[in-house]
């Protein structure tokens, strides 16, 4: 009997944790700014955060930490240059205390998939290569997918190296 309540209780156990497992995103990626929750980016933000999640069926979901919760400006870009799993916003007015550094803005407008993933490679790939800093802007991009995502790590990668285990 004890060895039957013990074989019921691994199987629960096992179903409760593997729950957990089913439902966890493969991908977190968060992403920080400094604007408040009532300020018309902030809920692009969470739209996008919301059909990112939708699209990829749960695998990779995108976490927005308004109002400096992941830190100001200068905080989160640092965390971005250093390979953490984060998206910033960075607004003009900290671009410009940048000082000499040479910037390119690369801006995503509306929905981008699949087809238009070389494209973005070549142009990052080609932008790194002239500037000392670039800055992929997604603020107005309604749905990107993991090919998407693959070109900006991709890119990530050509920036700073292989990144092994990020």
């Amino acid at each position: 009997m004890k060895r039957l309540g013990l074989v019921v209780l691994l199987a629960s156990l096992t179903l409760v944790l593997g729950a957990g497992r089913a439902f966890a995103a493969d991908y977190v990626i968060k992403l920080g700014h400094v604007i408040a929750p009532s300020e018309a980016i902030h809920q692009a933000f969470e739209r996008m955060g919301q059909r990112v999640k939708e699209r990829t069926k749960g695998r990779v979901e995108i976490q927005v930490y308004p109002n400096s919760q992941l830190g100001s400006n200068k905080d989160t870009y640092e965390q971005a240059r250093m390979g953490a799993p984060v998206m910033v916003h960075i607004d003009p007015g900290y671009a410009s205390e940048l000082g000499d550094t040479d910037i390119a803005i690369v801006k995503l407008f509306g929905e981008h998939d699949m087809a238009d993933s070389e494209e973005l490679s070549k142009i990052l790939h080609r932008v790194l290569g002239a500037r000392d800093l670039l800055i992929v802007d997604l603020s107005e991009a309604e749905f990107i997918d993991s090919s998407i995502l693959n070109s900006l790590i991709a890119a990530r990668r050509t920036a700073f190296g292989d990144m092994t285990g990020v």
